[in-house]
Parts: C-alpha cells; structure tokens; sequence
C-alpha cells in the first residue's frame, strides 16, 4: 500500500562521512569497531519498468555502526559490522511531495588494508 504503487524498488545512493575507532580485545588478535557519522543521501523510487517514479534530492541523514576486525596476516582485515541509519527527505512525484523517514540496520562485511 505504498504511494508509489506495489511493485517498486528503492534506491538509496550518496557518500558517508565520519570516524571509526578501533580497538583490540584483549590479548586477542580481535579487536571491536565503533563507527559514527554522517550521510548525504539520495533516494529513488523505481516502478516494476525501471522508470523512476519518485526522487528526492541529497539529504543530511547520520549512522551508527558496531563490528568486529579479523586479522588475515599482517595488512589485511575482515570487517563484519551492523549499521544503523536513518535519512529523512522529500520525494517528489509528478503530483505531490511525500516526506519519508528512512530508517534501517545494514549487516555488512568488508575487506580493510593497514597502510
């Protein structure tokens, strides 16, 4: 029952900003991240076609993320994290402008080199 209609895909794109710390455990090889800052995002709405039925332009939104570091020997790093974000913005439509809260955990695992 969106406004959009019921087939729809959402697109969130744009850039994050901000710091993370990380810590060992321990005498562990492990060590916990702590990750904060701030997003400029972008949404799009796309119907079962492809076209774009609805798009907001950059807004500000923030995050929170919690992981783990993973040594694989000595520069490189598994990172396993959940994130929080959330992004409140405007979509415009060709009739109507709908404000929207974006609001959602990631799980998400990446790779990190030690330079």
């Amino acid at each position: 029952g969106s406004f959009a209609g019921a087939d729809i895909d959402v697109e969130e794109t744009g850039y994050a900003l901000g710091l993370q710390f990380v810590h060992p455990i321990g005498e562990s090889a492990l060590s916990y991240v702590l990750r904060a800052g701030g997003t400029f995002n972008h949404i799009e709405i796309e119907n079962d076609e492809g076209d774009i039925v609805a798009d907001s332009e950059h807004g500000l939104g923030w995050e929170l993320g919690l992981g783990v570091d993973l040594p694989l020997g000595e520069d490189w790093h598994v990172r396993p994290m959940a994130r929080y974000r959330s992004l409140s913005s405007d979509l415009n439509t060709d009739d109507a402008e709908e404000s929207v809260d974006l609001n959602y955990i990631a799980l998400e695992v990446g790779l990190a080199r030690s330079f």
